[in-house]
């Protein structure tokens, strides 16, 4: 194979691509990436032509992919995986399940009138991460509030 690629392969574009493949939004992958990550940073990291090993790792354990799934795949080679793995939509949301049950938990606890410290430790996360996870989820269930009102 030449040195020189008729396609670059561009690392966060196959970072997005199988993000969206496993039906996590940004903010699932964040999640998953453990309290350094958020949103924003996962939207530059799919930005980047090129990808620090070291983080491609961490993406790819937390989209249960090889690394080369990032860093050998042109977009038509892509497209052929993703449409070959992917071909009957039955790929696994387990982990996102996973993940919307702790922040829940995480809330619960919240309201039960435990510290942020408390939480923090029992999920082992940081205090700040907790408050962030807790904002997010307290959101969400007044819109599903306001959607169940509407509803009715």
């Amino acid at each position: 194979m030449s040195e020189t690629r008729e396609h670059k392969i561009h690392q966060g574009r196959n970072v997005k691509r199988f993000r969206e493949m496993r039906g996590l939004k940004q903010e699932g992958l964040a999640m998953e990436l453990g309290e350094d990550w958020t949103q924003r940073r996962v939207s530059l990291l799919e930005g980047k032509e090129e990808i620090e090993p070291e983080i491609l790792e961490q993406v790819a354990r937390a989209l249960k992919l090889p690394v080369e799934a990032f860093t050998d795949l042109d977009e038509d080679s892509a497209f052929n995986i993703i449409s070959n793995t992917f071909h009957n939509n039955s790929h696994d949301h387990s982990s996102l399940v996973d993940l919307t049950e702790r922040n829940n938990a995480m809330y619960s606890r919240y309201l039960d009138g435990l510290s942020w410290a408390e939480i923090a430790a029992e999920f082992k996360l940081s205090k700040d991460r907790v408050k962030q996870i807790c904002a997010r989820v307290a959101v969400k269930k007044e819109k599903e509030a306001r959607r169940r009102q509407k509803e009715e």
